[in-house]
Order: C-alpha cells, then sequence, then structure tokens
C-alpha cells in the first residue's frame, strides 16, 4: 500500500490480483490509506474502457480470425462481459476494445464461458481434471475456426498454451490492450492442426537436467 499510496490509479493486467486488492484486501487496517488505494486499482481492459474510454486505435491492424478467453474472475467479478449463464443484454469490453484494431474478426466457441481449467493451485492438485478442461478449451476454438486465441488473463493462456502444446496444436497470447500489440503479444502460432510445437514446449524438450554430483 505504501507503495502505491499517492497515484491517481492503480493499473494491474492481471485480473485476480485486482480482484484480492479491491474487493479482498481487508486483512490490514482499513486506513484512509488503504481505502484510497484499493478504489483507484484496476484491470487494464476496464481501466482503457471505463476510465480512457479508449474509442480508437487507428496504426493496429489484425487481419486473423480470433477467439476471445475471459477469465472467470474478469468476467463474473471484474464485469468484463456478461456471463452466459445470465439473461441480460450482452456487452463485452475486450471486444469493445480490440474492435477497434481493424481487420480483426471473432469466432465464438460452443461453450464461450466454460473454465480453461488453470485456477491456480487447482492445475496443481486436480492436474488430471485441470488438462482436461484446457484440452477442451483449446478444441472448443480450434473448432469455431479460431487462428489466435485472445484473452487479457495470462496465467489462463499460460494454460493453455501448455495444453496445446502437448496435442500438436500452437497457440499466441495477445492481450486484449491493443496499443500493446506489437510490444505484449508471445508469438507461439496459430491455431492449426499437426501444426509445430510451441516455443514453450522446444524450451522444454532441449532441457536436460543437471546429473548428481
Amino acid at each position: 500500500m505504501r507503495n502505491f499510496s499517492g497515484f491517481d490509479y492503480v493499473v494491474a493486467p492481471e485480473g485476480s490480483c485486482v480482484h484480492h486488492v479491491r474487493d479482498n484486501f481487508d486483512a490490514v487496517e482499513q486506513t484512509d490509506q488503504v481505502k484510497e488505494v484499493r478504489s483507484r486499482t484496476y484491470e487494464l481492459v476496464e481501466f482503457l474502457h471505463d476510465v480512457q474510454r479508449v474509442d480508437a486505435f487507428p496504426w493496429a491492424k489484425f487481419p486473423h480470425r480470433v477467439g476471445l478467453h475471459n477469465k472467470c474472475i474478469s468476467l463474473r467479478r471484474l464485469k468484463h462481459a456478461r456471463p452466459s449463464e445470465l439473461h441480460e443484454p450482452f456487452f463485452s469490453k475486450p471486444i469493445d476494445l480490440l474492435s477497434k484494431v481493424e481487420g480483426i474478426e471473432f469466432v465464438t466457441p460452443a461453450r464461450p464461458d466454460e473454465c480453461c481449467g488453470f485456477g491456480g493451485t487447482f492445475s496443481v492438485f486436480e492436474e488430471a481434471v485441470s488438462a482436461k478442461m484446457g484440452y477442451d478449451k483449446v478444441r472448443d476454438h480450434a473448432r469455431a475456426g479460431a487462428e489466435y486465441i485472445v484473452s487479457a488473463d495470462s496465467s489462463c493462456l499460460m494454460h493453455q498454451q501448455g495444453c496445446t502444446g502437448s496435442r500438436g496444436v500452437s497457440e499466441t497470447s495477445l492481450n486484449p490492450a491493443p496499443s500493446r500489440i506489437r510490444l505484449h503479444a508471445r508469438w507461439i502460432g496459430p491455431l492449426a492442426p499437426n501444426s509445430a510445437m510451441t516455443m514453450a514446449g522446444q524450451v522444454q524438450r532441449s532441457y536436460k537436467p543437471p546429473t548428481a554430483g
């Protein structure tokens, strides 16, 4: 709290961290300083969409079919978009931002809000279930015709990247802040059957544990 006190805004590219600080960070004394930091903490997508109200990215072009992955917490706690289980008017802040990128085309998987299976320590203690959910998520996007999977959350994409690598399908990570496309995108490859292993897979294959002694 001391580090971020005095700033107009605190912006983080991670929904879970923002949700924790803003909604659950009550174990410490709620001083005026703590309350101020908590109230001024925003996730990157909501900061661009709700605070800055970005309405154009004239330099951004991405002529590809993309599938959007919404992190569970960002979807339901930060209200990035309308959860599919609610009968309410549709809205999506990530799509609103990415729609300003020239040439982009969105495809919708059959189960757009289904969890990818990451869930922090869940992916460690329930590894098999987590991996199956990740495989299902990636296949759902691929069947919808997505060339790229995009998301505001790097942890979910890291999990899906691992699943695509082990299944011979590749994936890219592209944050829905179009002003950072060239800098933030970690190119792993388009979603295509029988494509090359991901960079993560190549690193894993090249790693050799040290010998004893």
